[in-house]
């Protein structure tokens, strides 16, 4: 506990008075937050891949970091915020002991984007990144101590800190083999939201966009116009 003071300390204060992203829905806000949700996917081609991975190579970033900053520029153009926080998912296995243990350890990141100044893109990548690699030194601090200790606005119709998520998983699955059988990944429609509005960015098993999407807050038509404008920023 005392290890992670410092880690706590830097978190408290980065997302002090973080405002809640006010994304426009189409439908009314219910009174309590819910977690009805329902998925789009579409493809990523391999050009366009390409391209990405070559710009974050000439920036000094990852694609990770690309993909992230192409999405907080996303959120600026749909709601004109300057400053509000991406959720991003953690592997959290940072010691050598749980390198080999089943079971889930991810935490959640809360990345607070800075989008004042009016910055070039190169300019957002590079705030990205560094708020990114001050996530990672920082990583050990559970996000749930952080909803309580953490100075901000309370609401009940929002999910506490980060109202969106952005993964990009990157386990490589190409290895993968079974005698006899074979087989193909599957885009899983849970019936369900963590969020309100989350990008998944495959590129290790058919490369593809996935975002899963509050029913109760957005119509299919408006989250198949956000993966247009998502695919068009990339």
């Amino acid at each position: 506990e005392d290890k992670n003071q410092p880690a706590a300390a830097y978190w408290i204060e980065r997302l002090r008075d973080i405002p809640a992203l006010d994304l426009p829905i189409d439908l009314p806000r219910p009174r309590l937050r819910s977690h009805n949700g329902a998925v789009e996917q579409n493809p990523l081609s391999d050009r366009l891949l390409d391209e990405l991975n070559a710009l974050s190579r000439r920036e000094n970033s990852t694609l990770f970091m690309t993909m992230l900053a192409a999405f907080a520029l996303q959120l600026y153009r749909l709601t004109g915020q300057q400053d509000f926080a991406i959720g991003v998912p953690i592997a959290n296995r940072t010691q050598a002991d749980v390198e080999n243990m089943v079971g889930t350890f991810v935490n959640l990141l809360a990345l607070r984007i800075d989008l004042s100044g009016n910055p070039s893109f190169q300019q957002l990548l590079q705030r990205v990144r560094s708020v990114a690699l001050d996530a990672y030194t920082h990583q050990d601090v559970p996000f749930d101590k952080l909803v309580q200790e953490v100075q901000y606005a309370r609401d009940d119709r929002r999910a506490p800190l980060v109202q969106v998520m952005f993964n990009m998983p990157n386990v490589p699955f190409h290895g993968v083999a079974f005698d006899g059988l074979t087989w193909e990944p599957v885009i899983v429609d849970r019936g369900g939201a963590q969020f309100e509005l989350s990008i998944s960015v495959d590129t290790q098993l058919k490369s593809g966009v996935t975002i899963e999407y509050n029913t109760d807050l957005f119509q299919p038509a408006t989250v198949k116009r956000f993966a247009a404008q998502y695919l068009e920023i990339l």
